[in-house]
């Protein structure tokens, strides 16, 4: 689940929970939560979408979306992952709102939600479970090898083998597929910055294993 607006959108946390269930081969639907608050989502719909990842656009406020999301939790396991703020509870609410979880505001402040859900719980619904978790902030890569993280990017894989150089980091290499493929525009530099971020983390987490 993200939000367009209070908290605003972000890319890189998306990214981070598309590359987690890539890693355990889960399948993954986006809510862009809060469309009362504001429209335009700088193609992120659109991009998402090509990639794989379907984006159902929501308002827990007004209701939209919420029918769309409700008819495709049918008998499995479902679970509403996202920041503090974004709107789990209150899409779960919708949904079922005989569970009546408790909801919170975000933080003036900081732009921040107030971490009103403080483990994850499992609801039973429609011959299957919801699952509503803690609000994060940070998302780790779970993995520890940087050609296992460039496989979790699908429009990555479809270059995998065509670069000049074999591993290829994607990051510094002369003639990189990937690279080119971001500088024509081919592939979104928004990703491109996820992968080298968690890319990095992955180098130093490796560095300090073995310092």
């Amino acid at each position: 689940v993200e939000s367009l607006h209070s908290p605003d959108l972000s890319r890189g946390f998306a990214d981070r929970v598309l590359v987690s269930a890539e890693t355990g081969g889960v399948a993954v639907r986006i809510l862009l939560n809060k469309i009362d608050l504001a429209s335009d989502d700088g193609g992120f719909s659109a991009l998402y979408d090509t990639l794989g990842y379907p984006v159902t656009r929501t308002s827990a406020v007004t209701g939209e979306g919420i029918e769309e999301v409700a008819s495709f939790l049918r008998g499995g396991i479902y679970a509403f992952v996202g920041r503090s703020g974004v709107g789990k509870s209150s899409i779960v609410n919708c949904i079922a709102p005989d569970l009546n979880l408790r909801v919170g505001e975000v933080m003036e402040k900081t732009g921040r939600g107030r971490h009103t859900t403080t483990s994850a719980q499992l609801f039973p619904f429609k011959g299957g479970y919801l699952a509503d978790t803690p609000g994060m902030q940070t998302f780790g890569y779970p993995g520890v090898d940087s050609g296992d993280l460039a496989r979790c990017f699908p429009e990555f894989r479809a270059l995998e083998g065509t670069c000049r150089f074999s591993p290829c980091t994607h990051s510094h290499e002369p003639g990189c597929s990937v690279k080119e493929a971001m500088e024509e525009g081919k592939i979104a530099r928004s990703r491109h910055e996820s992968y080298i971020e968690m890319l990095g983390e992955i180098e130093l987490r490796q560095k300090n294993k073995y310092s």
